[in-house]
């Protein structure tokens, strides 16, 4: 059932999609797409490269000090990453599609 419901999800948004680069059709905004698409998936290796590393530092901790400075490492690299997203967002306003200005 689950997975009916991932493929309707991903029937329903793959035709917003569709639909509205037909009814726009703007080349400028199938670019942007495919930019964004590319930035994206950028992030994401770079999230699991950095859970691999996570992974590998929990699994080779011996003792309870080991174990906190994987922690701590990691809660440092989220932080850095909340902070970016934060800039990068505040960066972003009053540009189209960068959210409401404050």
């Amino acid at each position: 059932m689950k997975s009916l419901i991932k493929h309707v999800r991903g029937f329903f948004f793959f035709s917003l999609f569709i639909f509205g680069m037909g009814a726009t059709n703007s080349f400028s905004q199938a670019i942007d797409f495919e930019k964004r698409k590319t930035e994206r998936l950028s992030e994401i290796d770079q999230h699991i490269q950095k859970m691999q590393e996570h992974r590998n530092c929990v699994n080779s901790a011996t003792n309870i000090e080991s174990l906190r400075k994987c922690r701590d490492e990691m809660q440092e690299w989220r932080k850095s990453e909340r902070a970016e997203h934060r800039d990068n967002k505040l960066g972003k306003r009053g540009q189209p599609g960068g959210g409401p200005a404050k």
